[in-house]
């Protein structure tokens, strides 16, 4: 909302005097540009009065019909324009424009009622004319429309178009007033008509600038009342300001200056005059808050939300918040010393020039407003305090200052009129507006030295369902508006019931339509029209249906067919006969070479992986088959590699076969990947993930075979035999050909998530990019599909764009049915391998979604192999939802309910239908049977995890029981708080060590403390400092010896629940130690993060 105030500061950048005098004065216009009318208004038709001889006491009357109609517009007014600011400003922020314009409607509307019946009411028992009734009523209904029209144009940047308006109308205003003059028709309401005709052109022109910008809407006039429940203090803030900034001129109209002008009209004129004038000495403050308090402290006031917003890191957020209270003191201060030039200047020359102009001045109003001017200069210091506690949404702060405000002053000027002298009249506005800056100056310096504790405790959460009076108030008006716009319609219904006129329905339909084009009409009674035109053609035309265009995609589903034929628990046998081919297409190795390295050798020697050629054929234990691949052949007819990442280590390799084009396929397919998942101590989990995913209809998955492979080593130095390579499982290879076999769009984008958290990351742009380079490109994602990646890159940035909210993102891009049983399927199951790896992205070519496919889920179901070896993976974190959250798309997904409760469903859903124990306990011992005469002999008996035969049996009949373990953890995770990260301890200038980790976040709100532990051993046994019930995100300790430390951070929320950061120490013997973050203290004193070699 301070967006008119960076347009306003490019004037204050010319040079020169006049150029100095041009921005004050648009400035002025802009930021006070109603009120300061009604000043010189109420001044100038003074002077116009007594140039035609009107005599004093229609002129006093005439200055309180002006003056009444300010006040009254100003005190409806007051209790709406924070709320509605608050408003406008949400409105804009989650550029959700076409919701303000309603939003205008609707306020004038209430305010309309609620000023009109009041000052309608006092009106009616005013004892003045009919007439000057009436014109008084719709001066300050217009009034009304103007300052609301005002709240809402400081989103506005064409100041020039507003300066222009007020100009304009107050031309008009004395151009009219002069004519009458001339004419003879001067009377008490021909003037009051000029200043409702200037308004009113300024009202006109204000609303003409409001539709240019922003955008018409039929949605709810009434929504922005909701806000009154949210921030009702906003709404006492506002009117207390108004009380104690006005009231006092009220007040004097019952005390000794008091001038009953006509009936209930009273004035105090040795009071009111000098108002007007003293109140002229806070414009110079108003102004300078909007152009340059706001507009330098506004960036740094942003940068420091944003850190905290996008969890930027405490050293940051320090260094923003002391660069953004330095320039808020900086500007504060610059802002009353201001004020106090301006209030000395119009003391020492406003008491002169005054006193001489035709003003009524006489020595009681130049005390009264030598008080006032002091008094208002005070106040304006005080108000720009008080909207920087708006600022930093400390609205109980904000709320205090102003109702003390109103109170003081209210009480100190009625005692005042009860028993004070006439020369101190004024003091008592002084004094309350003295009391208000000390409180909000004391508050503000009690609230910034507390500032990251506030932003950590506030409690954003809102409920679903809003149920106070202003959001009733607001469905009673929206449904009243809502029968009131279907009047017209039902009459028309009723009158033409009986007359089935499709043809004329129809041409009408075509006139509407062809009309829209030419604009003749205003847009919103066309659509109303086509609308109602359009429903009546479509009841009355029953016999014809329209065919009306999904808008919606439909959700991702496999192809059911392509399982059909599957044996589950079958084996086929593959002979794989390798050869050395030729080095260009680097077949020229011999088996031996490629299963001696690992796909590190090939990183760090920058190697493509070793090839050689091979004879695949397909049978059974009898021998390869007829009808199958390769069956009668002896040419090579494909190529083979060892495949995998961490798996590659392992002597027992998993290979990857690729079909040569034109030499057949494979049920359907030319890439064949055999997995001898030496880590699964069950050697089926992957395939049996894939299993039961194909039966889950939300959920894509692949086909799988268990195979028994024979290797042929015809390379150098091989025996010319087949030989048993024992049990592989294979799982249909993620591509272009998966995509067309499964009924999926073939090209589309697809990739391969290597390791991607969905950040920004430098190697992720775009080929024409000039940086851009494939193999990095690949470390992060493997390119499968088209390689346009801009789809990719906009959704990347659009996730990260925390002004954008981020059910736009999900909306836009994603498919929340297809995310949420992705995540619901492998917090189940116990998959915490996947997040930011082991996935495939995919998007169809005309589509703006990205879909999930599971890929590598060889770690379900290991929780109790785990407890047996001692070993510790996938707990703490990695438990539950949470195991999700260090990816930035999910973290904030997981913050919105809906898609919460959209998990839940997911969750519940599949541990009903699809997860049962019968279903995986029947599943696992089919598989075992399958698995078992092959594992306990050679040659995979050699890799075996269980060399007991019986153990393996124990743990096949537990596996059921992890699904129940596994949905207890995830209750369990939406009760703790939210893991966090740890950044690296800094060595200060004093030699202490500081180190920060990043805020914990409680889904229900609740106050998070943490406790810090310093230790020589990752499990904490030798501890060297420690610190409990810490508020803040950051601790402190001494100087530490040259050495390796651990770090153990966890957040505790007031319901009990503790969790652990997201870092961990990781060790080939014991798995994570979670909550660990290890850091090293270099000799010369240097610190950085530690890990294993």
């Amino acid at each position: 909302m301070a967006g008119i105030g960076f347009s306003l500061k490019r004037l204050f950048q010319k040079k020169g005097f006049f150029s100095l005098c041009r921005a004050y004065g648009y400035a002025g216009v802009i930021c006070a540009g109603p009120m300061l009318l009604g000043v010189i208004l109420l001044l100038g038709m003074g002077m116009a009065a007594r140039l035609a001889g009107m005599d004093a006491h229609e002129r006093e009357l005439l200055n309180c019909m002006i003056t009444y109609g300010l006040l009254v517009s100003l005190t409806v007014t007051s209790w709406f324009n924070m709320v509605t600011t608050r408003y406008v400003s949400d409105m804009l922020y989650e550029e959700r424009q076409e919701k303000i314009l309603p939003s205008f409607y609707g306020s004038c509307a209430v305010m309309l009622i609620i000023g009109g019946a009041g000052y309608g009411i006092f009106l009616w028992f005013s004892g003045v004319s009919f007439l000057e009734k009436l014109l008084c009523l719709w001066f300050a209904m217009i009034l009304i429309v103007v300052w609301m029209e005002m709240v809402y144009l400081t989103a506005l940047k064409d100041f020039q178009a507003i300066v222009f308006a007020f100009a304009f109308s107050l031309m008009v205003g004395f151009f009219l007033a002069l004519l009458f003059v001339l004419v003879g028709w001067v009377s008490v309401a021909s003037l009051l008509f000029c200043v409702i005709v200037a308004y009113g052109i300024m009202m006109v022109w204000y609303y003409k600038l409001l539709l240019n910008y922003f955008p018409r809407s039929q949605g709810s006039s009434f929504n922005f009342l909701r806000w009154f429940d949210r921030y009702r203090s906003l709404a006492l803030s506002g009117g207390f300001l108004n009380i104690g900034l006005f009231a006092h001129l009220v007040i004097m109209y019952f005390g000794p200056l008091k001038v009953q002008v006509e009936g209930l009209f009273y004035g105090a004129p040795s009071h009111d005059v000098p108002a007007l004038c003293a109140f002229f000495s806070i414009l110079i403050t108003t102004v300078n808050f909007v152009t340059s308090v706001e507009v330098r402290f506004y960036p740094t006031y942003r940068n420091y939300y944003g850190l905290f917003n996008d969890n930027g890191a405490i050293r940051d957020i320090d260094q923003a918040e002391e660069e953004m209270l330095g320039t808020l003191e900086k500007e504060l201060t610059f802002d009353g010393h201001k004020q106090l030039i301006s209030t000395i200047l119009f003391l020492v020359f406003g008491s002169i020039i005054f006193e001489n102009l035709p003003l009524g001045f006489n020595d009681t109003s130049l005390g009264i407003y030598r008080f006032l001017c002091v008094g208002y200069g005070i106040y304006a210091v005080a108000n720009s305090i008080m909207l920087i506690l708006l600022y930093f949404e400390d609205y109980a702060g904000a709320l205090a200052g102003t109702a003390v405000f109103a109170v003081v002053s209210v009480i100190l000027t009625i005692l005042q009129n009860m028993f004070g002298s006439v020369e101190y009249f004024g003091l008592g506005f002084l004094v309350g507006a003295l009391v208000f800056y000390v409180i909000v100056w004391l508050r503000l310096e009690w609230y910034t030295k507390r500032l990251p504790y506030f932003l950590l405790s506030r409690k954003f959460l809102l409920p679903d369902q809003e149920t106070g009076l202003f959001a009733r108030i607001c469905d009673h008006l929206d449904k009243k508006d809502h029968r009131q716009a279907q009047k017209p319609r039902k009459k028309w219904e009723k009158k033409y019931k009986k007359r089935k006129w499709t043809l004329v329905g129809s041409f009408a339909l075509f006139l509407v339509l062809s009309m829209n084009g030419c604009g003749a009409a205003d847009a919103d009674t066309q659509e109303k029209q086509q609308s109602a035109v359009v429903q009546e053609a479509e009841e009355e035309n029953t016999g014809t249906t329209v065919e009306k265009a999904q808008t919606r995609e439909e959700p991702l589903r496999d192809s059911e067919t392509i399982y059909a034929d599957d044996d589950e628990t079958s084996v086929v046998t593959m002979y794989l006969t390798v050869r050395t081919g030729n080095a260009a297409d680097n077949t020229d190795h011999t088996w031996t070479e490629i299963n001696s390295h690992d796909v590190y050798y090939y990183e760090d020697n920058n190697l493509d992986r070793y090839n050689c050629e091979a004879l695949l054929q397909v049978g059974n234990e009898n021998g390869p088959s007829a009808g199958e691949v390769g069956y009668g052949e002896s040419a090579s007819n494909a190529t083979v590699q060892i495949r995998g990442q961490t798996s590659s280590s392992h002597e027992q390799k998993n290979y990857k076969i690729r079909i040569k084009e034109g030499m057949g396929e494979w049920r359907g397919q030319r890439t064949i990947a055999l997995n001898k998942h030496v880590s699964d101590p069950y050697r089926f989990r992957n395939k049996m993930a894939y299993d039961l995913m194909k039966k889950i209809p939300q959920m894509m998955s692949a086909r799988t075979q268990f195979v028994h492979l024979y290797v042929k080593d015809e390379t150098a130095g091989g025996n010319g035999e087949f030989t048993d390579y024992g049990l592989y499982t294979q799982v249909e290879q993620i591509n272009k050909t998966y995509l067309k076999n499964h009924g999926l769009d073939n090209h589309g984008q697809l990739y391969k998530i290597n390791f991607f958290e969905w950040m920004e990351y430098e190697d992720v742009c775009l080929k024409t990019d000039e940086r851009y380079d494939e193999k990095a490109f690949s470390q992060y994602l493997e390119i499968k599909g088209s390689d346009d990646h801009t789809k990719l890159l906009e959704t990347i940035d659009e996730v990260n764009d925390y002004a954008i909210p981020i059910e736009e993102v999900v909306e836009e891009h994603f498919d929340m049915e297809n995310l949420c049983y992705w995540m619901a399927f492998h917090i189940l199951t116990g998959n915490y391998d996947v997040g930011s790896r082991n996935y495939y992205l995919y998007s169809p070519l005309n589509s703006e979604k990205w879909y999930i496919i599971s890929w590598d889920n060889d770690v379900i179901f290991s929780r109790n192999y785990y407890r047996l070896d001692n070993y510790t993976e996938g707990e703490s974190w990695e438990q539950g939802m949470t195991q999700f959250l260090h990816i930035p798309l999910f973290n904030r997904i997981l913050r919105e309910e809906k898609y919460r409760d959209m998990l839940a469903d997911a969750i519940e859903d599949l541990r009903t239908n699809y997860l049962t124990p019968d279903q995986i306990s029947n599943m696992a011992f089919q598989y075992a049977d399958v698995v078992r005469p092959y594992l306990y002999r050679a040659p995979d008996l050699e890799s075996a995890s269980l060399e007991d035969e019986n153990m393996y049996n124990s743990l096949i009949s537990m596996i059921a029981g992890e699904v129940e373990e596994n949905y207890g953890y995830y209750l369990t995770s939406l009760e703790k708080p939210w893991p966090f990260f740890v950044s690296t301890p800094e060595v200060l200038e004093d030699g202490r060590i500081s180190v920060q980790w990043d805020v914990s976040y409680d889904l229900d709100g609740e106050d998070i403390r943490y406790t810090f532990i310093l230790a020589r051993d990752y499990n904490f046994t030798d501890v060297i400092y420690r610190e409990d019930n810490m508020y803040l995100p950051e601790a402190t300790f001494d100087a530490l010896d040259p050495g390796i430390y651990f770090i153990r951070v966890q957040s505790t929320n007031e319901s009990g629940y503790t969790q652990e950061c997201f870092d961990y120490y990781s060790t080939e013997s014991d798995g994570k130690a979670y909550g660990a973050k290890a850091f090293i203290v270099n000799a010369d004193g240097s610190i950085e993060d530690y890990t294993e070699e």
